[in-house]
């Protein structure tokens, strides 16, 4: 039998092969392991050369694995898993913990209803530790799940798309409500419980790139068109707190998630829920982990409270 020279091998390699094994194609596996194509090339070359193996077969433009590329993909899959585990095990009995959940959350968004429910699931599981903290984007966040850093992401439901290209990534509902808009006192429409896309017809409206971004941007705009309304877009900010800031007039509104974090800006002005808008928040997670006892319950619990706190 042939000997494996493991220790030329490295990590990178390992991984750029299974990712392309997954993807079969090298462009989105450069993208998901951020890297260049010709890296992605010269490592699936390197794997060929060091071990001997035909791993990919082209036809036709199309990209598969050999059968014996795909033996070893198996093989290699498992043995990331194993590894995965033990450092994970490793790390846990370092720490005293049975189990330490990481868990990484959306810019702007409101961490309160997160911190409960990790209290609530630590009181329940005195052996685990729940670590949270706020990460810069959604990129940085699908990054650190795939570099094993955080073991779940809570992101917006807008959020969603971005995941399509991570066959690895898992994504679950937790809760679901309208977009909101803001406005002050003296706006007419201050006074309902709740507008319609028609009501906007006469209001300049600002939209923030992020808390609402262009995918809530393009349902927002074919819903108005639904209606036969031209919004008048006043301006297009930087993010929720810009966009808040240039709110000074009485027909100006702006429309967030309503799941922004709540600052002084906001607390001044009326909050009116948009009839038939849809807006929500996420959990992603490694699909491997999907059946993992503490990650099931810390979902339910973060579920609970958030459906709790926002029906409120």
């Amino acid at each position: 039998m042939r000997q494996i020279p493991l220790n030329e091998m490295t990590f990178q390699e390992l991984q750029i092969f299974l990712v392309a094994g997954q993807t079969l194609n090298f462009t989105r596996t450069a993208e998901k392991c951020f890297v260049t194509q010709p890296t992605v090339s010269r490592a699936i070359d390197s794997v060929e050369k060091k071990t001997g193996i035909h791993l990919f077969i082209k036809s036709r433009g199309k990209l598969r694995l050999s059968p014996a590329g795909k033996v070893l993909h198996k093989k290699v899959q498992a043995g990331m898993e194993m590894l995965q585990e033990g450092f994970e095990r490793a790390w846990e009995a370092q720490e005293g913990f049975r189990k330490i959940i990481q868990v990484g959350i959306a810019p702007n968004l409101d961490a309160s209803a997160f911190v409960d429910s990790a209290h609530q699931y630590m009181d329940q599981e005195k052996d685990s530790q729940i670590y949270l903290r706020q990460v810069d984007s959604v990129i940085d966040g699908l990054s650190q799940l795939l570099a094993l850093k955080l073991d779940i992401y809570i992101a917006y439901a807008h959020e969603r798309m971005e995941t399509k290209p991570f066959l690895e990534l898992s994504v679950e509902t937790l809760c679901e409500g309208p977009l909101i808009c803001y406005m002050t006192e003296k706006n007419p429409l201050a006074g309902k419980k709740e507008i319609t896309y028609k009501d906007l017809q006469s209001e300049k409206i600002i939209l923030p790139k992020s808390g609402t971004n262009q995918l809530y941007e393009a349902m927002f705009m074919e819903k108005m068109a639904e209606v036969n309304v031209t919004p008048l877009i006043s301006v297009r900010v930087a993010n929720a707190q810009e966009a808040l800031m240039n709110l000074h007039k009485d027909h100006d509104v702006v429309i967030l998630d309503q799941y922004v974090s709540q600052n002084e800006l906001l607390r001044k002005l009326v909050p009116v829920p948009i009839s038939g808008s849809k807006s929500g928040l996420i959990a992603i997670y490694r699909t491997a982990d999907q059946n993992q006892p503490g990650i099931r319950k810390l979902l339910e619990s973060m579920k609970e409270f958030l459906n709790r706190s926002y029906k409120e």
